[in-house]
């Protein structure tokens, strides 16, 4: 498994432990080591994932779950890199994989119908996939100082997906 830092670390080991455990193709991508493109850097994705339904450039960005906002926000440079790299990698489809840390077992319901549901290490998480393509066409500025982008509860909820549905492998076990 890939060496992961910080806080947020958590969501990128259990995505990593459900390939390992489902024995779906992947290549985890050291993201200290970024790329130089026209004098600039561009951030890495976190996972390169070969499933029965397609390849994908995966970007994971976890967050805690709230029913009533449906938190989505990530920053701008997530978005730049990963479209360099589908550019790049033309055969590959950018995916942001948001997994929802479930804090409250009642949002489990709320969250069932756009995610799949996953334990892991005493946590219970909705993991939710959508593409570059859909979210950067309904993208907004969340805040200029931090270069942040979101896209509406509504929109987002229109656009989002369980992974399984781009990963079919991901249900196997469930």
């Amino acid at each position: 498994m890939a060496k992961r830092k910080g806080s947020h670390a958590h969501y990128e080991i259990m995505f990593e432990d459900f390939l390992r455990e489902n024995n779906i193709l992947y290549i985890a991508v050291d993201e200290t080591r970024r790329p130089v493109i026209d004098g600039g850097s561009v951030k890495n994705f976190d996972f390169i994932v070969s499933s029965f339904n397609g390849k994908y450039l995966v970007d994971i960005k976890g967050k805690d779950f709230s029913s009533r906002t449906w938190d989505n926000w990530v920053h701008e440079s997530d978005l730049t890199g990963l479209k360099i790299w589908g550019n790049h990698f033309n055969a590959f489809i950018p995916l942001l994989v948001i997994p929802y840390l479930i804090t409250n077992t009642k949002d489990i319901q709320v969250l069932q119908p756009y995610a799949d549901i996953r334990k892991f290490k005493g946590k219970t998480y909705g993991i939710i996939g959508v593409t570059l393509a859909d979210y950067y066409s309904r993208a907004k500025i969340r805040s200029k100082k931090f270069t942040a982008i979101y896209v509406s509860r509504q929109d987002f909820l229109e656009i989002c997906k369980p992974l399984s549905h781009f990963i079919p492998e991901f249900k196997k076990n469930w």
